[in-house]
């Protein structure tokens, strides 16, 4: 292991040496990376004249859900069917014979075996006599199990293996989308340029799912729940619609591309970056973008829980959750021992570490990137309890002592590290930062550029 490491960095030397000594080592070995890796052709830049239409899958492998509207719903078909008035509630359920609906007066109809369906809400008020002018009337508020939903609901049976199965597809504005994520990611009670930073964020990296997705061929861009969907209410619902008006179509983009927007709860100080975290081949090359490198920065988030923890773990039983995390990813630490030191391997601009060196009690050495080593740490083994929350490794930006039987982690922040820190955004808010200068700071180099 260790000659291979060895052969590895004087290579790696010989080729810097090469390139020359004033490209920063991040973006030299990136282009190291390149020079052996066949490129994809890129798709055009996506082009929107205004705002799209955002497919939220609400629910996986549904065998009944009762839908309900002011008055009736609309019933499409996938296949040019002429649509069908139904009076409200519905409860609809599949099998091998089609998709069953059963109406508020009791009548149950089906649609055939293949035969993908969509709801839409209306009350009729603008129906000129036709069930198709019905179906043309501006859509109201659809109800899905007690849940509000904007918009028009998709039901797509599992035809080839679970036909009883079905997911549950919203198609919504994407502004509409937009606040019921910021409620699921941010408290309502945070600073207004803190929700506002979240909703530029979040639009951006939804509109990047919903480019690759279409590309793609997937029946859906974004997961979402009901739980969600009832969530969107209240005072606090009022904060994050202003925080999404506010920044209306505004998004992240480098190169005249969308970035990939990723962002984390707690940096603790030390950003990372996306291709250390989640490298980059054919269909991530988009984690080589300059804006998602790390690079020393300002950081607020130190009110933060989790800006600084400790947690201590028996060897033992550390070592058995490396061991059988290497067993299910197919790497070397799955014939580890006993761990005997754990060391800082390397570490980014920011002094964050990027990889560890593990040693066993047999005095050989494993390499594990930062991210990879937090989920071995993390990995469930049966006979074991559960990691608990005071005992789970938050970040990968830890330092670690061995001692005698125990392993003291002393860590920083919570999660990956990459993008936007949440509780970064927080304390930047509450010094007077606008969402704009948080964006700079938070992915330099790209640009706010208004997508509709």
């Amino acid at each position: 292991m260790r000659r291979n490491v060895a052969n590895r960095i004087s290579l790696g030397v010989v080729v810097l040496t090469v390139l020359g000594g004033c490209q920063p080592i991040e973006q030299a070995r990136l282009s190291i990376e390149e020079s052996f890796t066949p490129r994809a052709t890129q798709p055009p830049p996506m082009v929107l004249k205004s705002e799209p239409e955002l497919r939220v899958r609400l629910m996986k492998d549904a065998r009944r859900i009762e839908m309900d509207g002011p008055t009736r719903v609309v019933v499409r078909t996938n296949q040019g069917a002429a649509p069908v008035l139904l009076p409200c509630p519905i409860v609809v359920t599949s099998s091998n014979r089609g998709l069953s609906i059963r109406d508020g007066k009791g009548q149950i109809k089906t649609w055939g075996y293949g035969t993908d369906v969509e709801i839409v809400a209306t009350d009729g008020s603008r129906n000129t006599g036709g069930v198709g002018s019905a179906s043309l009337a501006p859509p109201a508020l659809l109800r899905v199990d007690g849940a509000t939903v904007p918009g028009f609901v998709s039901l797509r049976p599992r035809w080839q293996d679970y036909p009883e199965q079905f997911d549950v597809i919203a198609s919504m504005g994407i502004e509409s989308y937009l606040p019921g994520a910021l409620m699921d990611e941010m408290s309502s009670t945070w600073p207004r340029q803190a929700l506002e930073a979240q909703a530029v964020v979040t639009r951006t990296f939804s509109l990047g799912e919903m480019e690759t997705s279409r590309r793609s061929g997937k029946q859906f861009d974004v997961e979402s729940t009901l739980e969600r969907q009832r969530s969107i209410t209240g005072a606090g619902m009022v904060q994050a619609m202003e925080a999404v008006r506010q920044t209306r179509g505004m998004a992240l983009t480098t190169g005249g591309r969308l970035l990939k927007a990723y962002f984390c709860s707690t940096c603790g100080g030390r950003p990372a970056s996306a291709v250390d975290v989640w490298g980059s081949t054919f269909g991530t090359e988009h984690n080589r973008a300059e804006p998602l490198f790390a690079k020393a920065r300002s950081f607020a988030c130190d009110r933060s829980p989790n800006f600084r923890w400790e947690v201590e773990r028996r060897d033992d039983e550390l070592s058995q959750r490396i061991r059988a995390w290497g067993l299910a990813h197919t790497s070397a630490v799955s014939s580890m021992t006993r761990v005997r030191e754990i060391k800082i391997e390397a570490v980014n601009a920011a002094k964050r570490p990027t990889k560890f060196r593990l040693i066993d009690s047999g005095g050989r050495d494993f390499i594990l990137p930062a991210d990879e080593f937090r989920a071995a740490c993390n990995h469930n083994v049966a006979g074991l309890p559960p990691v608990s929350d005071e005992s789970r490794i938050r970040s990968g930006d830890v330092d670690v002592e061995v001692w005698a039987n125990v392993v003291k982690f002393h860590g920083r922040g919570f999660g990956h590290g990459v993008g936007m820190c949440q509780q970064c955004a927080r304390g930047f808010a509450d010094q007077g930062w606008d969402w704009r200068k948080m964006m700079g700071e938070f992915y330099p180099t790209a640009q706010l550029t208004k997508m509709y």
